[in-house]
């Protein structure tokens, strides 16, 4: 017994001193270190006293096996952060065996009380940084200031201002999230929600960065870059500290208040909200898209089932597994712009909200499809009206299956303590991903204005085409070649994806039919040409994506690459710009003699 004692604490005090001692840099600084000593401090005060029970207890074989992987790891990546959580699931680990009834939450001191922010998050360092100049350029711009920004630098009304890695706010995150768990202790102690107060502290730390870049930016506009960067930097930001300290005690007062509904409520309504923000897209199309007007009907008759349930129960009840899967796929479709994984996530969300989990409810889950934009598209290649009618019948069947199901649910739902970490990660990386800086492309100032046996000229944007573009950059010109003429559409969706559709899509929407299509090859790839007719009017029009010297007609492939471009931050793949060439009038032209007098607009 003693041996195994002594075997425990070796371990543990040797990874430890190894941890702290394997890159002393942060000795350097007291900034660094004052924050570290305290949590040290804290964890080894607020766990005492440190009697051991006569009964070896049994350990927690997913905490040994997750131990393992960390230390594997740390080893392999040189990391501090992995070694840093080996410890802890080796003090995880004592706690189990020979100390019955110690909260296990204390951990979170020892894990704070190691350097993995100064030597192992400069990432993290620069994400706060860009994200920050970031908040501050758009607030600028907002406020109608020209502004500019160049990664991490700022210039605003002339004033030029740099973020560099002092402002990064690592130091204030370190004591912010010790300071902040020692009041969250005191407050609530054993009760303490650690996923969550991890998120909320990390985002107060983040606000507090980003709202002093700002102040300084007020400052050096009134007052100058010397005042803003001298005496009013180092007060302003104390001030701003304070203020940041205040809202923590703020933070910890009302969990304690609502110690209950901090848990569970908590977390249902902040995914709810943030899923319901994602669905912008879905209410725009109501509008904007022919082929999906009334669309909100249906999905107020698919809504029945959930809201006669929660009005029968009258208690709010989740399934947390679903939950996630709804969360999990509203992030995936926020990170890599894919709304029809956004309204997945919202399916997945009101049906976690049943505590019936059948068959018939899975398959009024599954009908959910329906209202979205995705389904009225694939419909469209064979159905062109009356696609509402369908639509309700559907929703409208399997709503009352859902409601008069008598069948045994099935249980699949996990505890909310089970999945809070991973939820606070999912709401970090979903806070912050919008503020980090994607790869941008000027593909459209490529496309030739004139050259040899051709000549253009560019035509101004309709209002309602703007509005239809949004934020993406979209370029309209005449072209003649010899005594052929058409018009060009280019739209380029870096900045705004949405702004993007499959054209088969907004033909038939816009009432055309579709009398002939047919493939145009060339060496880069394949171009689709259709011959429209709405009433006597007649039209040619030949549409691609242009990716890099290559091109292709398939939207789904467009879709692909668009999202793993912006999963990757724009470093895998280059955003294909969407090109329509359309004939000025109902005279048909030799697309082929075109491409052959300008092959640089299959080129660029």
């Amino acid at each position: 017994m003693k041996n195994i004692k002594r075997l425990f604490a070796f371990i543990f005090i040797a990874l430890s001193l190894f941890t702290w001692l394997r890159d002393t840099s942060w000795f350097t600084s007291l900034e660094d270190t004052i924050p570290l000593l305290m949590s040290f401090a804290l964890f080894m005060w607020l766990s005492k006293p440190w009697e051991t029970s006569d009964v070896v207890h049994k350990p927690s074989s997913v905490v040994a096996v997750v131990g393992c992987v960390f230390f594997t790891s740390a080893f392999v990546l040189n990391s501090t952060l992995l070694f840093a959580c080996c410890t802890c699931c080796i003090a995880w680990l004592w706690f189990d065996v020979f100390c019955e009834g110690k909260t296990k939450h204390l951990i979170v001191f020892l894990f704070l009380s190691f350097p993995w922010i100064a030597l192992s998050a400069e990432q993290l360092g620069w994400i706060f940084r860009v994200s920050g100049a970031t908040f501050a350029y758009e607030f600028f711009t907002a406020l109608g200031f020209p502004a500019e920004q160049q990664g991490t630098s700022l210039i605003i009304s002339g004033v030029f201002l740099s973020v560099d890695s002092a402002c990064a706010g690592m130091n204030t995150l370190q004591a912010v999230l010790v300071m902040g768990f020692a009041v969250m202790y005191l407050y609530l102690e054993d009760k303490i929600n650690i996923a969550l107060n991890l998120f909320l502290l990390t985002l107060l730390a983040w606000w507090t960065n980003a709202l002093r870049i700002v102040v300084i930016g007020f400052a050096a506009l009134a007052a100058g870059e010397e005042f803003a960067l001298g005496l009013f930097h180092t007060w302003g930001s104390m001030i701003l500290l304070v203020f940041m300290f205040f809202f923590t005690f703020l933070l910890a007062h009302l969990q304690q208040k609502w110690a209950k509904f901090c848990s569970e409520k908590v977390v249902v309504v902040v995914a709810f909200v943030y899923i319901l923000l994602n669905l912008g897209e879905l209410c725009s199309s109501w509008w904007r898209s022919p082929l999906e007007k009334y669309g909100w009907l249906v999905v107020g008759v698919w809504l029945v089932p959930c809201i006669y349930h929660l009005y029968k129960n009258r208690q709010l009840r989740c399934n947390f597994l679903l939950l996630s899967v709804a969360i999990l796929c509203t992030f995936l479709g926020c990170v890599g712009d894919l709304n029809t994984l956004c309204y997945i996530g919202f399916a997945c969300f009101v049906y976690s909200l049943m505590t019936k989990i059948n068959a018939t409810t899975l398959l009024w889950a599954v009908s959910g499809v329906v209202w979205m934009p995705a389904f009225s598209w694939l419909i469209s290649y064979y159905i062109t009206n009356h696609i509402l009618l369908p639509k309700l019948c559907i929703v409208s069947i399997t709503s009352i299956f859902a409601i008069r199901s008598r069948e045994q649910s099935v249980s699949i739902s996990l505890k909310l303590s089970q999945l809070a970490a991973a939820y606070a990660i999912f709401f970090i990386l979903a806070f912050i991903w919008p503020f980090l800086p994607h790869r941008e492309q000027q593909r459209l100032f490529d496309i030739p204005k004139k050259g040899f046996g051709f000549v253009s000229q560019d035509i101004a944007l309709t209002d309602r085409e703007q509005r239809s573009f949004g934020k993406a950059n979209a370029l309209k010109r005449f072209y003649k070649v010899g005594k052929q003429e058409f018009i060009l559409l280019a739209i380029d969706g870096t900045k705004d994806r949405h702004a993007v559709h499959d054209p088969h899509y907004c033909i038939v929407g816009a009432g055309w039919k579709i009398i002939s299509a047919r493939k145009i090859s060339h060496r880069g790839g394949d171009l689709n040409f259709v011959k429209l007719q709405r009433g006597q009017q007649t039209k040619e029009v030949v549409y691609w994506f242009a990716a890099e010297l290559s091109t292709y007609t398939s939207p789904t492939r467009y879709w692909y690459e668009t999202t793993m471009r912006r999963m990757t931050l724009g470093y895998l793949y280059q955003e294909p710009v969407l090109v329509i060439l359309q004939t000025v009038n109902s005279k048909p032209l030799k697309w082929n003699k075109i491409f052959d007098l300008m092959p640089q607009i299959l080129e660029f």
